[in-house]
């Protein structure tokens, strides 16, 4: 049986932590880029990672979703947060993936790349020892993940990568 791997992201209240762990995510991903709507201070982190914890769901993982954040942010939310994981969606060269790596070694880490050309599915090997996981995402010009837009299929079915992926929008972000 093919098993998948759920994480809800864009929460930004305990209740809603709380509920969406109840039905039986896996993890739940607090949006720490400040321009997005559902961005979440260091207060609210801190309460709905606290709120899961205290309700018995400590095993559903605190994923820390960042664009582009400076050390210091990185920091201060896996504390607030009690992060088990990051998840990467800015311009995170392999470089910096390895330096969080070295920094947090106690918290996975995902890559998200927005595949806009084939030529971004060839970068997939330079994150391979760095990451824990790669998630493919859709491209837009303004926006990081969470659009709502769908991969370009044709081209994903014509790449042929050197490792199995699995892709963002339901199904597991381990390699399998």
């Amino acid at each position: 049986m093919e098993s998948h791997w759920v994480k809800i992201c864009g929460l930004t209240q305990p209740e809603q932590a709380i509920a969406v762990a109840r039905q039986g995510a896996d993890a739940i991903g607090f949006i720490r880029a400040p321009t997005s709507p559902r961005y979440v201070t260091l207060d609210q982190l801190q309460r709905m990672s606290q709120g899961l914890i205290d309700n018995g769901y400590a095993s559903v993982e605190r994923v820390g979703v960042f664009v582009d954040a400076d050390d210091p942010a990185i920091a201060a939310a896996i504390a607030a947060g009690q992060l088990t994981t990051l998840q990467l969606h800015g311009q995170e060269s392999p470089g910096r993936c390895q330096d969080l790596r070295l920094r947090h070694p106690e918290v996975r880490l995902i890559k998200a790349l927005r595949v806009r050309s084939p030529a971004v599915l060839h970068t997939i090997p330079t994150y391979e020892a760095v990451v824990d996981a790669l998630l493919l995402d859709a491209y837009h010009p303004q926006e990081f993940g969470g659009t709502g837009n769908t991969l370009d299929w044709p081209t994903l079915k014509a790449f042929c990568p050197p490792v199995a992926l699995d892709f963002g929008g339901g199904d597991s972000p381990r390699r399998t």
